[in-house]
């Protein structure tokens, strides 16, 4: 894997950063390692489900005062949604860069641990 670097500016740390963490993710998985998407998947069904929330109380079809309870339930879903997926990146993604399956284990080697 040898590549080369697409940097705009050495100066620019979240450019480094993100260089660093996608080399890291490719040495990985060129390893052998499968990536687990669970996570990604969660983060993206999250906020597809609070902007869902949020275009439908931009868009109901009644106007405001027959439509308070729809905009209560979807302000309220909104505020749940956003704070379980914040909840999500802070507690379960944290700063990883890549998860990843364990290896295929043989009876004869010791078991491979996750990397993540």
């Amino acid at each position: 894997m040898v590549d080369t670097c697409k940097l705009s500016s050495v100066w620019d740390l979240s450019e480094v950063k993100r260089v660093v963490d996608e080399r890291s993710a490719a040495c990985v998985l060129d390893a052998g390692y499968t990536e687990d998407f669970r996570t990604s998947n969660t983060k993206i069904v999250l906020g597809l489900s609070t902007c869902a929330c949020a275009l439908v109380a931009q868009f109901y079809p009644k106007p405001f005062p027959e439509n308070y309870w729809v905009l209560v339930v979807c302000v309220t879903a909104y505020f749940l949604l956003n704070t379980v997926l914040q909840a999500f990146l802070h507690f379960r993604e944290r700063d990883i860069i890549l998860t990843t399956w364990p290896k295929a284990v043989s009876c004869s080697s010791a078991p491979h641990t996750p990397v993540s």
